[in-house]
C-alpha cells in the first residue's frame, strides 16, 4: 500500500480547498512560533488560515511580485517583503536562515516553501540538522523514483 490513512483529527487544512491550500499536522502548528512562507504569489490563502487559526504572525516572501493584498484585519499579523529564497544571500534572495534571524525569534517556526524548484539550491547549501531544530518543514514537492 502507497499510502496509510490517519486520522483526521491530527491533521488541518490550510488555505483554498485546491492549488494554495496544505494538510498540515495540528502538533506542527501549535508548535510553531510563526509562519514563513516562500513563493506567496498572488494566493495567501494558507498564511490567512494559519493567522486567523493561531492568532501568530506569517512572513511571505516572494521576489516575483510586487505585493499581496492584506485583508485590513490581519494587517498586524501578516508581513510581506520582495525577497526570495535561495541557498546563499543574494541581492534579490535571502537564506532562511537570514530571515529568522532578522525576525528575532527563539522558538520553532512552520516554512512553507512553494518556490518553482530553487527549493534545490536552498536544501544543497544548508545545514538540515539546524533547520530541523527551527523549522516543521511542509513543502509540495513531488518525488519521482525510476
Amino acid at each position: 500500500m502507497l499510502f496509510r490513512s490517519v486520522s483526521q483529527s491530527r491533521y488541518n487544512r490550510l488555505g483554498n480547498p485546491y492549488d494554495g491550500g496544505y494538510v498540515v499536522s495540528i502538533l506542527s502548528i501549535g508548535s510553531s512560533e510563526a509562519v514563513f512562507s516562500y513563493g506567496v504569489g498572488g494566493d495567501i490563502s494558507f498564511e490567512r488560515d494559519y493567522c486567523l487559526l493561531t492568532g501568530k504572525k506569517a512572513y511571505c516572501f516572494d521576489h516575483t511580485i510586487e505585493g499581496i493584498g492584506i485583508p485590513d484585519d490581519l494587517q498586524d499579523k501578516i508581513k510581506f517583503k520582495k525577497e526570495g529564497i535561495s541557498g546563499d544571500d543574494q541581492e534579490n534572495t535571502k537564506h532562511f536562515f537570514t530571515h529568522y534571524e532578522t525576525k528575532k525569534l527563539t522558538g520553532r517556526v512552520l516554512l512553507k516553501l512553494d518556490v518553482e524548484g530553487c527549493e534545490y539550491d536552498f536544501f544543497d547549501k544548508t545545514d538540515l540538522q539546524k533547520l530541523a531544530v527551527l523549522s516543521s518543514l511542509r513543502h509540495p514537492i513531488t518525488i519521482t523514483i525510476s
